[in-house]
């Protein structure tokens, strides 16, 4: 079971709402002619009252889903051209470089996503908790996935990876 839902999940967006809407027609067919399907349904008015009432419970959230993947279908190319566009003509606001570093000193815990060449790098900080103590310890800074233990290399790193800019291009603080 574990692996079809990672199967499913690994689809391309267009080929997982065209199963949905398969499967979803799929299980609305089978409902509205169930009784030419299986054709005990016809002699027992009572099993046949209790599996339309099934039938019912389970066409209605499938049609329900059918119908929204169709829309989702139809929008599709029109939400990938904005998050392309979004992602193009993300806004950011330029801070000084010492300003960067005292916003990660008095911080535990930050993330920053930067602008660099075209490219966007996360850096921060981040921090242990004890419940304990009651306060943060084991800070470390990190740019992309390599962390640095103090701030000196951290800096010297930073620097290096921006090539000695003295003003950084801020997308967003968390």
């Amino acid at each position: 079971m574990n692996k079809a839902i990672k199967f499913f999940e690994n689809l391309n967006p267009y080929l997982k709402l065209s199963l949905k809407i398969i499967l979803g027609v799929s299980v609305i067919f089978l409902m509205i002619y169930r009784t030419s399907i299986f054709p005990i349904l016809n002699n027992n008015s009572i099993l046949n009252h209790g599996v339309t009432l099934i039938s019912l419970i389970i066409v209605i959230p499938t049609l329900m889903s059918s119908v929204i993947s169709i829309i989702d279908l139809i929008f599709l190319p029109f939400l990938k051209r904005e998050e392309r566009k979004k992602e193009n003509n993300e806004s950011y606001i330029d801070y000084k470089f010492d300003d960067i570093i005292k916003l990660l000193l008095d911080n535990d815990i930050i993330d920053i996503k930067i602008k660099i060449n075209e490219s966007i790098v996360k850096i921060g900080a981040s921090s242990d908790y004890s419940r304990f103590y009651d306060k943060f310890f084991d800070k470390l800074y990190y740019i992309d996935d390599t962390e640095y233990k103090t701030m000196e290399d951290f800096k010297s790193a930073l620097i290096d990876f921006c090539n000695n800019r003295k003003v950084l291009s801020v997308i967003s603080i968390e």
